[in-house]
């Protein structure tokens, strides 16, 4: 099965590694919010154009990130004395969330699907009296 954002699609360069390949368990999963959120619209992931609207894309890929971050974040603190605790999971973690609910507030059914096909262009009504 072919997902909508692919490995090359990810450009964050501690996050791509974490992608084994296209049919990583966390893209497919990907596919599943973006079915999700359709359905919010009483539709499908099939509605969503193939060539994804810019923010529906962004959406997409900001919430891969931020599942693999959640995944992978909160280390058990450190080993030894005088050790660098900072874990760069968990500050890519808090990045990606406020970058997510900033996107995630902008899908509108026009956002998601794109412009409807089947609206009239140009009609005009006049009134007469």
């Amino acid at each position: 099965m072919t997902t909508r954002i692919i490995k090359s699609d990810i450009t964050d360069e501690l996050i791509k590694p974490a992608i084994a390949d296209t049919n990583d368990p966390t893209l497919a999963a990907c596919d599943l919010y973006l079915g999700s959120l359709a359905a919010k619209y009483g539709k499908t992931l099939a509605d969503i154009p193939a060539t994804m609207p810019y923010d529906v894309k962004e959406l997409a890929k900001i919430w891969i990130c931020r599942e693999i971050c959640r995944n992978k974040s909160y280390a058990q603190g450190e080993a030894w004395r005088g050790q660098d605790t900072g874990d760069a999971w968990t500050q890519k973690l808090k990045q990606y969330n406020d970058e997510f609910i900033t996107y995630e507030a902008k899908m509108t059914e026009k956002t998601l699907f794109g412009e409807s096909q089947t609206q009239q262009v140009g009609v005009c009504r006049i009134g007469r009296s």
